[in-house]
């Protein structure tokens, strides 16, 4: 049995995918990922929707944004993960870890060199 996925879990994966996947490949990459977040122990699986809730509505009013994270330019939301990617604060770090490896761990070969060609 999976584990339900809330929609702004589905909405912060598909965006964070947006920006870092080439077009053709964000179904397939978005589908492996969701996967890989229903198949979470958990405990785990609940520290990671209780993150992508914060990702989704409160991290972007810190920023300034009247607007959920998933509705961002990707300029906007590429700053937000850049600026919590480059802290020296470690828990700001593990935050944006926790959105990051689904997608990270769902990527292929082919699509990494596509995405940087």
């Amino acid at each position: 049995m999976s584990r339900p996925l809330f929609f702004w879990t589905k909405a912060v994966i598909n965006k964070y995918t947006e920006i870092h996947v080439a077009p053709h490949h964000i179904q397939k990459v978005t589908h492996d990922a969701f996967q890989i977040v229903q198949g979470y122990p958990f405990k785990y699986y609940f520290l990671a929707q209780v993150n992508f809730f914060l990702f989704e509505f409160i991290i972007p009013l810190l920023f300034g944004h009247l607007s959920r994270f998933s509705r961002l330019s990707d300029t906007q939301a590429l700053h937000i993960i850049l600026t919590f990617q480059n802290t020296a604060f470690l828990p700001l770090r593990l935050l944006v870890s926790l959105v990051k490896i689904p997608v990270l761990l769902s990527l292929r070969p082919e699509v990494l060199k596509e995405a940087q060609t």
